[in-house]
């Protein structure tokens, strides 16, 4: 009886942790929503929202700085550069996309929420952050990868040689 007891109890606890999973999925299946006038993603857990409205270039982080400063969409001008926290929240290592560029076929983790603009990706699909490399403040700024997901740092320095897309973003802080 004891033996038969402790199985069953296994079995429902497996079976609980399950229906917790399903359930988790469901909610974050709704987690972003797009706004197609207004071309502004609404992130429903963290309040940013994220513009998704060009197809952008690849540029210094200095000018995505500016960019971010300078932008107005759907009535908003209080954009600016994601911390590399929020960027990385925008992956969705589950839902791997695919998009041509050329030849070439390209699979990317961004959230389905978001447009893919080949032009925009077709460089080395890293994203500025605003967030510098502690280590290297002045020099190094993180970047997160939405081909792998991944973080990582690139140099921005005096001659801003490193050029990467940028998504503006608004809210949270």
């Amino acid at each position: 009886m004891i033996k038969n007891s402790k199985t069953l109890y296994k079995g429902k606890k497996i079976l609980l942790i399950v229906i917790g999973l399903s359930v988790s999925l469901l909610a974050d299946s709704n987690r972003f929503t797009r706004n197609d006038n207004t071309k502004i993603v609404t992130d429903h857990v963290t309040g940013l929202q994220w513009a998704d409205n060009e197809k952008g270039r690849d540029i210094s982080w200095r000018k995505a700085i500016e960019k971010c400063q300078n932008y107005i969409l759907g009535g908003y001008d209080d954009w600016r550069v994601p911390n590399v926290n929020e960027l990385r929240s925008i992956v969705d290592l589950e839902s791997s996309r695919t998009i041509e560029i050329g030849k070439y076929k390209i699979s990317l983790v961004l959230d389905p929420a978001f447009k893919l603009y080949p032009d925009l990706m077709e460089h080395r699909l890293y994203f500025w952050s605003s967030t510098s490399e502690p280590g290297s403040p002045n020099f190094f700024v993180y970047v997160v990868s939405m081909k792998y997901g991944h973080i990582d740092f690139a140099g921005y320095g005096l001659k801003d040689h490193d050029t990467n897309p940028v998504r503006c973003v608004r809210g949270g802080v």
